[in-house]
């Protein structure tokens, strides 16, 4: 089963977090009876979703107010996701050095604070969780935003306002790329690519794809990560060629 499983995703998604999807259904062939994907997530899901919470380098910028100094800024973020993992974590790094003058201008100490405090319980319930999918992945970048936290304390001790917010996006973020919202994301918008690209799909099967997509998009904002997951990795599962 979990060939099958390997071809399918490395075809739709060859990236880090095809292996949290890997883990997450290999759990599901050795324990669920029947559908391979029927115990996709569960506790620990809940954990690693608490970085779809932590505010980001746009939410920032909406509470400042978007200025021309941070439009670009804006850009690089949100162009960063569509490159390979490696390339994006730089892009957005940049972004955040772009923006993190004017947001702590505007912002000051006492959001670099909340934000701090934000993450900080975060991670206390990540580590109190049940324990993650044992992927290399997921847990370099939870210690990753753990390392990053310290850092933001350290700057904010400093008096740092500007770098303490440059940590904060950045562990916010490196949270974000484990997340099981993630996961979805991803599959979605490779589904979405191969449908825009004319593949060689009937007519019935178009219509399942597109259907599937928009339950797992349904799903994904409902918060139900199993159920956003599964209906993502059928569209995908449908686009094998």
């Amino acid at each position: 089963m979990m060939s099958v499983l390997r071809r399918s995703c490395h075809a739709i998604l060859n990236g880090p977090v095809c292996a949290v999807l890997l883990t997450v259904l290999s759990v599901g062939c050795r324990d669920a009876e029947g559908d391979p994907v029927a115990l996709i997530l569960a506790g620990d899901a809940e954990a690693l979703a608490l970085g779809e919470d932590l505010r980001t380098l746009p939410d920032l910028a909406a509470r400042a107010g978007v200025t021309p100094d941070m439009r670009g800024a804006l850009d690089l973020w949100e162009s960063s996701w569509d490159e390979e993992p490696s390339e994006g974590t730089v892009l957005r790094r940049e972004a955040y050095e772009r923006a993190a003058p004017e947001l702590a201008r505007v912002l000051g100490v006492v959001e670099a604070r909340r934000l701090s405090s934000a993450l900080g319980e975060a991670l206390d319930a990540i580590a109190a969780a049940e324990p993650l999918p044992a992927d290399p992945r997921i847990e370099a970048g939870v210690r990753r935003a753990s390392a990053l936290h310290e850092r933001l304390e350290a700057a904010l001790e400093g008096s740092e306002v500007d770098r303490a917010l440059v940590y904060a996006m950045e562990a916010s973020d490196a949270l974000r790329e484990v997340s099981p919202a993630e996961v979805v994301r991803s599959l979605v918008s490779r589904a979405e690519a191969a449908l825009a690209s004319g593949e060689s799909l009937t007519d019935q099967d178009q219509d399942r794809v597109a259907r599937l997509i928009e339950g797992a998009e349904s799903a994904l904002a409902a918060r139900d990560w199993s159920r956003a997951i599964q209906r993502a990795f059928y569209a995908s599962r449908l686009l094998e060629p």
